[in-house]
């Protein structure tokens, strides 16, 4: 059961932000702009959070800490801001996305 956890862990890391990507390519071709740029904003910072932040990154190589996500601002600024921003920017896309959605059948 443990295998097929991280399994999924893994695919869905990637599976989700891709999805995204997808819809919101569909969503602006189909006129719906703003949910279209949303969730392609949604797509690609999820999918750059993925990249920096895979075990096997360059990004967070010499990094002296067992845990990339909690680095403290001080040691990696950079670092630092984009554990933070890019997960706070998926989420805020994704929101902005269903609004718009919402919006659009109302």
């Amino acid at each position: 059961m443990d295998n097929l956890a991280s399994q999924w862990a893994t695919v869905s890391q990637w599976l989700f932000p891709v999805t995204w990507v997808v819809l919101g390519g569909a969503s602006f071709v189909r006129r719906h702009r703003v949910a279209g740029v949303s969730l392609l904003v949604a797509g690609l910072s999820a999918l750059l959070f993925a990249y920096l932040f895979s075990p096997e990154s360059s990004f967070t190589a010499g990094w002296e800490t067992d845990a990339p996500l909690n680095i403290a601002f001080d040691y990696k600024p950079i670092g630092f801001l984009a554990a933070n921003l890019l997960p706070a920017i998926t989420n805020f896309s994704i929101v902005v996305a269903c609004v718009s959605f919402i919006r659009r059948r109302g």
